[in-house]
């Protein structure tokens, strides 16, 4: 199975992350013989390009999406950071009909709430 991992962080609030989860993940589908690829959107540039492309080169069957926080933690100015990762996963839907996940830690804390905003297939 072809499988495409995106970490959809952009944010640079403190340092840039490592990221380490979307990594761990990826060991076991890899382990297990499927042809995985993964795109870090951090180096920021085209976000649709940079989507468009592995999409249409690796055809995955599953995109899983790595949500690292849902907001700046910032209480004077909070900054919501799901819509970022909204037009993420609106962008894998225009290119592919493959099922969309997501998780990480973003997700864990209100999974409910972020399942129902971002609208994906499963989790």
């Amino acid at each position: 199975m072809n499988l495409l991992l995106i970490s959809a962080n952009t944010e640079t609030i403190n340092m840039i992350p490592l990221q380490l989860g979307l990594n761990c993940v990826a060991v076991a589908p890899r382990n297990a013989g499927h042809d995985l690829h993964l795109l870090d959107l951090m180096g920021g540039g085209d976000h649709q390009k940079l989507i468009r492309n592995p999409i249409q080169q690796s055809r995955p069957a599953l995109i899983g999406v790595s949500v690292r926080k849902v907001d700046n933690q910032h209480m004077a100015e909070t900054r919501f950071l799901l819509e970022p990762v909204q037009n993420t996963i609106a962008k894998c839907r225009a290119f592919s009909k493959a099922v969309i996940a997501i998780g990480g830690a973003g997700f864990s804390i209100f999974p409910q709430a972020v399942l129902r905003y971002l609208q994906v297939d499963m989790v």
